[in-house]
């Protein structure tokens, strides 16, 4: 004799609670042989079979039924084993929605509506895909592919006015078996036609039984289309030759502009939002590029112009900004980089600096955006220095030997660090990422030093003789 059937026993549920229309997973034990064999699902005192998916032995998924708020117990019935119920309380709960003309502190995602829709839709299609109830080959899987002779381009060439889709009417079996199943052998083709059987034998059941239960929803539909009729039939004996589709007309065209009204100052306001959020985003990702200013002034005042390089070229592009408030802030960058530049000028025009300084002070002077050429007028000025010192050493009251001294320290000091410059100048050693704005600068460094040995020569022997006699001053390069 067969072993007699287990009962049904639900021992868990996935969520415990859920809004009408959310997906619920049923576990447990002994839920039922086949898709055949399960009989009814019941959700809190309400018939469910028509939403729920046999699954397996120990799953079943349901949708949660159109209830108010309530709490109760889910019910399994099987042929072969009978009645189980399920030990915890299943909660159903109503999502609060905002209808259209109710005030609301947030703005409603007006699509939020449609999840149910979607989600049976979705259920829909994942219970068509394999609707023979075999194992689809490996091939249904893969993407379809311009060498794939069953794919949807040609079988739409083969079959113009059809199509492989369940929900569309001018679905054909033909085209659903030759693209899902071509590499199914002919026994599983036999086997998936027996299982598309057994289905459609226990669907008339099911939508009879959910009619049933669902009754009273269909006739309070019915009552009220027969309603909208009645109105309609009166309204089209009381017009005078008018038309109920121009009055409906006319009805949805003042809606629209009332809606329109009640809306406007709604929708002014959200986009007023949106602007200040937007702003206050942008503030916020830009906040650094406001504190420029401030910063490149603490930097020039503590000396680090390294620092005041690397935020100088973050203020660059904003020169050219569409927006006045970056504007704004390069203006006061490049008033603090302008007096700076000055000051490093005149350091380096000075001559009290060394080498080491002076190619520090091109190169900052060069990195700031100098107009000139920095490492040129350097030269040219330590020149004019060295000439105005040389012909000066005849001045005042010093004995010989002290202006003897005099102009060995112009020499071994101010000359050295000028020639020495001067040979980095002509080899493109100060920027050599920048080079040289003056041409072939070799002839004019030539001809200073030539004219400082002059004069160097003339104030020597003027000191040793007594008299001065210096050449005329070369004319400033």
């Amino acid at each position: 004799m067969p072993a007699a059937a287990e009962t049904p026993k639900v021992n868990g549920l996935s969520p415990k609670e859920a809004s009408p229309g959310d997906r619920l997973i049923i576990r447990g034990f002994a839920l039922g042989r086949d898709a055949a064999d399960l009989v009814d699902v019941s959700i809190c005192g309400i018939n469910c079979t028509f939403m729920a998916t046999w699954v397996s032995r120990n799953k079943i998924v349901a949708r949660v039924p159109m209830s108010a708020p309530t709490r109760g117990r889910i019910i399994v019935q099987t042929a072969s084993g009978g009645t189980g119920t399920c030990e915890l309380d299943f909660v159903i709960t109503v999502k609060l929605r905002v209808g259209m003309l109710e005030p609301c502190a947030a703005w409603v995602d007006e699509n939020a509506s449609l999840r149910v829709a979607e989600s049976n839709s979705k259920q829909m299609d994942e219970r068509s895909s394999n609707l023979l109830g075999i194992k689809l080959p490996h091939q249904f899987y893969t993407q379809p592919n311009d060498r794939d002779p069953f794919s949807n381009d040609k079988l739409t060439d083969l079959f113009p006015d059809s199509s492989g889709n369940l929900l569309q009417t001018s679905f054909l079996p033909i085209w659903y078996i030759v693209h899902n199943f071509n590499k199914t052998s002919f026994s599983d083709l036999k086997t998936g036609l027996n299982n598309l059987k057994e289905y459609l034998a226990t669907k008339p059941d099911s939508q009879l039984l959910f009619l049933k239960h669902n009754i009273h929803t269909y006739l309070r539909c019915l009552e009220c289309v027969g309603k909208v009729n009645n109105e309609l039939l009166m309204d089209e004996s009381e017009s005078e030759g008018g038309s109920i589709t121009d009055k409906l007309e006319a009805m949805v065209d003042s809606i629209t502009k009332t809606s329109d009204n009640l809306f406007k100052d709604v929708l002014k306001r959200k986009e007023q939002a949106d602007c200040t959020s937007n702003a206050l985003r942008v503030l916020n990702l830009n906040r650094s590029l406001f504190n420029l200013p401030p910063s490149i002034s603490a930097h020039i005042a503590s000396g680090e112009y390294e620092l005041v390089v690397v935020e100088y070229e973050k203020a660059k592009p904003l020169e050219d900004s569409s927006v006045a408030a970056f504007r704004a802030v390069a203006t006061r960058v490049e008033a603090s980089i302008g007096e700076l530049r000055r000051e490093l000028r005149r350091r380096l025009m000075g001559g009290e600096c060394g080498l080491d300084e002076s190619k520090s002070l091109i190169r900052y002077l060069v990195l700031l955006g100098s107009k000139e050429d920095p490492a040129w007028e350097c030269l040219s000025g330590r020149y004019a220095t060295i000439v105005e010192l040389l012909e000066s050493t005849n001045c005042g009251s010093q004995t010989p030997m002290e202006r003897i001294n005099q102009l060995i320290d112009v020499v071994l000091g101010r000359f050295q660090t000028f020639w020495r410059l001067g040979e980095l100048y002509r080899s493109e050693s100060i920027m050599p990422e920048v080079g040289r704005l003056i041409p072939q600068p070799e002839a004019r460094l030539f001809q200073m030093g030539r004219d400082v040995m002059n004069l160097l020569c003339a104030a020597a022997q003027s000191c040793l003789s007594g008299t001065l006699s210096l050449p005329p001053s070369p004319p400033p390069s």
